[in-house]
């Protein structure tokens, strides 16, 4: 147990550190942008612009229709332009293209259809790097911002409305900042399909109609603090690994966070609230780390369909209409720390599901504090029940209600070693040697907890398991390396950006 908790010390340290680098990171960035933002001059240009290759620019600017010299310090700049579609092609479209160019401030509308055999945008990047698009106004389009195999360029301030696709669309699109855009009334308000080592962040995303930021078949991106309401689903995910999302607000959608057929990805510190069916949602889903997210006054808290092997640990899952945490068909699961309140169905369900460890969970004032129906050999111990309509209900189940192995704690200032069971408001029996274990074991409705505890489970002080059930590395040990992993790729791609951008300066 000890090694237990330093471990716990050594991961929350690195969040921490992880964290601070990442707000590092986003405010150089930031800073840059409007560092630059003070060289910008108006381009007379006001009809469509199509830049092919780096001589594209040169003759761009040749003709008199940008500023700029095309490096960091001195970008390309296009600026203050309204440009009308005409339902055929992009308003403006850059391929292939290296060098440092901005577009700011312009507003484009009413694209459709393609250009240059590409699908068309309202700003298009294709095979392009280095450029930034700030403060641009995109409506109407069926893809307001689209890039395809475009990678180091920064998205930040732009405003996209009324697209029948995507307002902000990456494909096949790596080492990509987007940051405080809002994406308004979209059918999908960001897209990310088949990208890496992205970084979508403090975007505001309301009333789009099918998802506020999706993700597909996508390999280690950070959504961070985005704002979502309104939305069918929140943030959705498809064939994902790795990502991480943290400090988002998803309020009033339809589901909060919608994950699907995606593993080893961490949902970390979100706000899930007032989401008309789950907060968070996972289906076919496996070795993902759900923890410290607040998903209250949803459908359904947190629930797992069909999902396997992951951690949902130090959750509040409070006041929900239906559960506080369900388990369906879900098995190897680890349920820990988290408090399940005032729900008005179950605190904690469990409905066809095998081999989960539920510990350490608060569920108070529900109207079931654990509904448990055809599921065997669970492992529930140290958790709290207290002012349920029924403390538990099983049916048709056969589980385990107190520790597998012996446990070293401390109880009133003295130290035993004991089964511990959880802790049951209506027991009524006695401890005799007043080491917190009732004498008598608790049994209801085909319930045995042979070692009920006397008091809630903050009374007792756990020092170390003895010995440990089950095999296998530590799933802490594994989100340990998986944080690691993903943060040293995020944080490397985002310095290679700002190198990249600043390089030449001087």
């Amino acid at each position: 147990m000890k090694s237990y908790i330093k471990t716990k010390k050594i991961i929350f340290l690195i969040l921490i550190v992880s964290l601070v680098f990442s707000t590092i990171i986003s405010y150089n960035l930031e800073s840059n942008v409007k560092n630059n933002n003070k060289q910008l001059k108006i381009s007379k240009t006001a009809i469509r612009i199509h830049i092919i290759g780096n001589s594209g620019w040169l003759d761009f600017k040749n003709d008199g229709n940008c500023t700029g010299e095309g490096t960091s310090s001195s970008p390309y700049v296009i600026e203050d332009l309204v440009i009308d579609g005409e339902g055929s092609g992009s308003c403006i479209q850059i391929e292939d293209s290296t060098v440092y160019f901005k577009i700011n401030n312009c507003t484009v509308y009413n694209s459709s259809g393609y250009q240059g055999g590409y699908h068309a945008g309202g700003i298009r990047l294709v095979n392009t790097s280095f450029g930034e698009l700030t403060n641009n106004n995109c409506s109407s389009h069926i893809r307001g911002i689209y890039l395809s195999s475009s990678s180091y360029n920064v998205i930040s301030g732009n405003y996209m409305t009324n697209a029948t696709g995507s307002g902000i669309l990456l494909f096949e699109s790596n080492l990509n900042l987007i940051s405080g855009n809002t994406a308004n009334d979209n059918e999908v308000g960001i897209s990310i399909h088949t990208s890496t080592s992205n970084l979508v962040s403090g975007n505001t995303l309301n009333n789009n109609k099918l998802v506020g930021i999706s993700l597909h078949f996508n390999f280690v991106n950070s959504i961070r603090s985005n704002t979502v309401s309104s939305c069918s689903k929140g943030i959705s995910f498809y064939g994902c690994n790795r990502s991480y999302v943290f400090g988002n607000m998803l309020n009033h959608n339809t589901d909060g966070i919608l994950m699907n057929d995606s593993f080893n990805n961490n949902i970390l510190g979100n706000k899930i609230n007032y989401n008309s069916d789950n907060g968070i949602y996972l289906e076919f889903s496996n070795y993902n780390y759900v923890s410290r997210n607040i998903v209250n006054n949803n459908g359904n808290g947190i629930y797992l369909f069909n999902s396997d092997n992951n951690t949902v640990s130090e959750n509040t899952a409070d006041i929900n209409r239906y559960c506080g945490i369900h388990l369906d068909n879900s098995n190897i699961n680890t349920i820990s720390g988290n408090t399940a309140n005032n729900n008005e169905n179950d605190g904690i369900c469990i409905f066809r599901s095998f081999n989960n460890e539920i510990t350490r969970n608060i569920a108070n004032n529900n109207t079931y504090g654990f509904d448990i129906s055809q599921s065997d050999n669970n492992n529930l111990y140290l958790n709290n029940l207290v002012n349920n309509f029924l403390n538990v209900y099983s049916y048709n189940s056969t589980n385990r209600w107190n520790s597998q192995k012996k446990i070293l704690y401390i109880y009133k200032g003295k130290t035993y070693t004991n089964y511990l069971g959880n802790y049951w408001d209506n027991y009524m029996g006695n401890d005799a040697n007043n080491d917190g274990i009732g004498d008598t074991p608790f049994i209801i409705g085909g319930v045995i907890d042979n070692y009920p505890l006397m008091e809630p489970i903050e009374n007792y002080e756990i020092i170390e398991m003895l010995e440990v059930s089950g095999g296998g590395i530590p799933f802490d040990l594994i989100f340990l390396i998986s944080s690691i992993s993903g943060w040293v790729v995020i944080g490397v791609a985002t310095l290679l950006l700002i190198i990249r951008k600043r390089k030449r300066i001087q």
